[in-house]
Protein backbone atom coordinates (compact mmCIF):
# COMPACT_ATOMS: atom_id res chain seq x y z
CA UNK A 1 0.00 0.00 0.00
CA UNK A 2 2.64 2.67 0.97
CA UNK A 3 4.55 1.41 -2.24
CA UNK A 4 2.08 2.09 -4.66
CA UNK A 5 1.85 5.64 -2.46
CA UNK A 6 5.31 6.43 -3.03
CA UNK A 7 5.33 4.99 -6.55
CA UNK A 8 2.13 7.32 -7.22
CA UNK A 9 4.25 10.08 -6.38
CA UNK A 10 7.56 9.03 -8.26
CA UNK A 11 5.43 9.21 -11.37
CA UNK A 12 4.10 12.33 -10.34
CA UNK A 13 7.01 14.24 -9.91
CA UNK A 14 8.97 12.64 -12.85
CA UNK A 15 5.99 13.80 -15.19
CA UNK A 16 5.87 17.16 -13.59
CA UNK A 17 9.89 17.14 -14.30
CA UNK A 18 8.97 16.04 -17.87
CA UNK A 19 6.30 18.85 -18.45
CA UNK A 20 8.35 21.35 -16.61
CA UNK A 21 11.31 21.25 -19.22
CA UNK A 22 9.00 21.05 -22.08
CA UNK A 23 6.96 24.52 -21.25
CA UNK A 24 10.13 26.36 -19.89
CA UNK A 25 11.91 25.57 -23.29
CA UNK A 26 8.95 26.39 -25.56
CA UNK A 27 8.70 22.60 -26.50
CA UNK A 28 9.96 23.68 -29.95
CA UNK A 29 13.96 22.88 -29.42
CA UNK A 30 14.80 18.93 -30.31
CA UNK A 31 17.80 19.18 -28.25
CA UNK A 32 15.64 20.30 -24.97
CA UNK A 33 12.63 17.74 -26.04
CA UNK A 34 15.23 15.29 -26.20
CA UNK A 35 16.77 16.17 -22.77
CA UNK A 36 13.12 16.04 -21.18
CA UNK A 37 12.51 12.51 -22.66
CA UNK A 38 16.01 11.65 -21.61
CA UNK A 39 15.39 12.63 -18.10
CA UNK A 40 12.26 11.07 -17.83
CA UNK A 41 13.41 8.00 -18.85
CA UNK A 42 16.42 7.99 -16.63
CA UNK A 43 14.61 8.94 -13.86
CA UNK A 44 11.67 5.91 -14.22
CA UNK A 45 14.58 3.52 -14.77
CA UNK A 46 16.37 4.80 -11.57
CA UNK A 47 13.12 4.14 -9.43
CA UNK A 48 11.83 1.33 -11.44
CA UNK A 49 7.87 2.81 -11.21
CA UNK A 50 6.63 1.60 -14.07
CA UNK A 51 8.42 -1.77 -15.74
CA UNK A 52 11.58 -1.42 -17.75
CA UNK A 53 9.84 -2.45 -21.25
CA UNK A 54 7.71 0.04 -20.50
CA UNK A 55 10.22 2.71 -20.43
CA UNK A 56 11.87 1.41 -23.02
CA UNK A 57 9.22 2.14 -25.56
CA UNK A 58 9.09 6.24 -24.95
CA UNK A 59 11.30 6.81 -27.91
CA UNK A 60 8.22 5.11 -29.53
CA UNK A 61 5.28 6.93 -27.27
CA UNK A 62 7.59 10.52 -27.60
CA UNK A 63 9.42 10.58 -29.84
CA UNK A 64 7.21 11.85 -32.96
CA UNK A 65 4.76 13.67 -30.67
CA UNK A 66 7.65 16.06 -30.05
CA UNK A 67 9.63 15.44 -33.13
CA UNK A 68 12.74 14.08 -31.87
CA UNK A 69 12.65 11.62 -34.85
CA UNK A 70 10.48 10.84 -37.67
CA UNK A 71 8.36 7.80 -38.12
CA UNK A 72 9.83 6.36 -40.88
CA UNK A 73 13.22 6.30 -38.75
CA UNK A 74 11.74 4.94 -35.52
CA UNK A 75 9.96 2.21 -37.40
CA UNK A 76 12.95 1.41 -39.25
CA UNK A 77 15.40 1.34 -35.73
CA UNK A 78 12.41 -1.07 -34.15
CA UNK A 79 11.47 -2.73 -37.19
CA UNK A 80 15.61 -4.11 -38.13
CA UNK A 81 15.16 -8.03 -38.82
CA UNK A 82 18.83 -8.22 -35.84
CA UNK A 83 15.55 -7.19 -33.18
CA UNK A 84 13.34 -9.60 -34.47
CA UNK A 85 15.73 -12.55 -34.02
CA UNK A 86 16.96 -11.48 -30.82
CA UNK A 87 12.74 -11.13 -29.41
CA UNK A 88 12.30 -14.38 -31.25
CA UNK A 89 15.12 -15.70 -29.27
CA UNK A 90 14.00 -14.14 -26.02
CA UNK A 91 10.35 -15.26 -26.32
CA UNK A 92 11.67 -19.23 -27.22
CA UNK A 93 14.01 -19.01 -23.93
CA UNK A 94 10.75 -17.51 -21.69
CA UNK A 95 8.73 -20.90 -22.88
CA UNK A 96 11.34 -23.17 -22.16
CA UNK A 97 11.93 -22.04 -18.78
CA UNK A 98 7.95 -21.56 -18.24
CA UNK A 99 7.45 -24.77 -18.80
CA UNK A 100 10.46 -26.45 -17.06
CA UNK A 101 11.99 -27.65 -20.09
CA UNK A 102 15.42 -26.99 -18.26
CA UNK A 103 14.68 -28.67 -15.40
CA UNK A 104 13.37 -31.87 -17.82
CA UNK A 105 16.97 -31.50 -20.06
CA UNK A 106 19.00 -31.46 -16.86
CA UNK A 107 17.06 -34.53 -15.23
CA UNK A 108 17.29 -36.43 -18.13
CA UNK A 109 21.23 -36.00 -18.56
CA UNK A 110 22.15 -36.69 -14.75
CA UNK A 111 19.97 -39.90 -15.23
CA UNK A 112 21.58 -41.16 -18.54
CA UNK A 113 25.20 -39.83 -17.25
CA UNK A 114 25.37 -40.65 -13.77
CA UNK A 115 25.96 -38.44 -10.86
CA UNK A 116 29.55 -38.30 -10.36
CA UNK A 117 31.21 -34.60 -10.83
CA UNK A 118 33.30 -35.47 -14.40
CA UNK A 119 30.30 -36.67 -15.68
CA UNK A 120 27.98 -33.98 -14.22
CA UNK A 121 30.79 -32.06 -16.40
CA UNK A 122 30.11 -33.66 -19.56
CA UNK A 123 26.03 -33.30 -19.04
CA UNK A 124 26.51 -29.83 -18.92
CA UNK A 125 28.90 -29.56 -22.46
CA UNK A 126 26.27 -32.11 -23.71
CA UNK A 127 23.40 -29.79 -23.03
CA UNK A 128 25.19 -26.84 -23.76
CA UNK A 129 25.72 -28.32 -27.12
CA UNK A 130 22.65 -29.83 -27.99
CA UNK A 131 20.98 -26.59 -27.04
CA UNK A 132 22.88 -24.23 -28.71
Amino acid sequence: MIKQHWNRIIIASGLLIFAVILLATGGHNLVSNTIARGALMSYFWLFEVIPIYVTALFPIIFGVPLGIIGSDQLASSYGNEFIFLFLGGFLIALALEKWNVHLQFSKAIIHLIGKSKPRIILGFLLTTGFIS
